[in-house]
Order: C-alpha cells, then sequence, then structure tokens
C-alpha cells in the first residue's frame, strides 16, 4: 500500500492567504488606512484565492494549470501589497502595482 503524501494546493492557499490576511490586518490596526489594508478586501482576494484552488482539484489538467495560476497571482498580490505598505519602499510599491495576473500563466 502506496502512503505517499500529497500536495494539497487548497490547504497551501488558505494558510498563506491567512498570514497575508493577518498581516494586512495588523497594518489595518498600526494606522495605516489605505485600500491595501481594508480587511474585507482582503478576505475577498484570499477566499478567491481559496475557491480558485479548491476548483483546480477539479479540472482537467490545462484548466487546472489556469486555475492554479490565478490563485497563485492573488496570493501574491495580497503578499505584495503586505510588503508595500509594511515596508514603504518604492520598490515594493512597484512590485504592488504591477503584480497583477502574470501573461505567463495563460496559453498562447
Amino acid at each position: 500500500m502506496d502512503v505517499r503524501p500529497t500536495a494539497r494546493p487548497d490547504v497551501l492557499v488558505a494558510g498563506a492567504g491567512a498570514g497575508v490576511v493577518l498581516a494586512l490586518t495588523a497594518l489595518r490596526w498600526d494606522g495605516d488606512q489605505g485600500f491595501a489594508t481594508d480587511p474585507v478586501g482582503a478576505l475577498a482576494l484570499a477566499g478567491g484565492a481559496v475557491a480558485t484552488a479548491v476548483a483546480s482539484t477539479r479540472l482537467t489538467s490545462a484548466a487546472r494549470r489556469s486555475a492554479r495560476c490565478l490563485s497563485a497571482s492573488l496570493l501574491a498580490y495580497l503578499a505584495a501589497a503586505a510588503w508595500a505598505v509594511g515596508s514603504g519602499s518604492a520598490l515594493a510599491v512597484a512590485i504592488w502595482g504591477s503584480a497583477w495576473i502574470p501573461r505567463s500563466c495563460w496559453p498562447s
């Protein structure tokens, strides 16, 4: 009997999403009132990433790749937002501003 652990993208995304939402919420409590730290928006984006990861487990391989890429890009956007708000670095803000869906995820 083969009992190798399998990667669960939905669980990984949920954990990462929760961490980023907590970081953004902490920045909100620390005084930042910008839209990036709005808890409702952060939860909505993280929820979309989790929903897409869950859906990816039920899709064909071509659609699965696109769904997982979308999920990863939503998390990357949230992480970039937390970095930009937390550090105030010009580089972080530039990365956050361009961190939406990367074109390399979609078939040509």
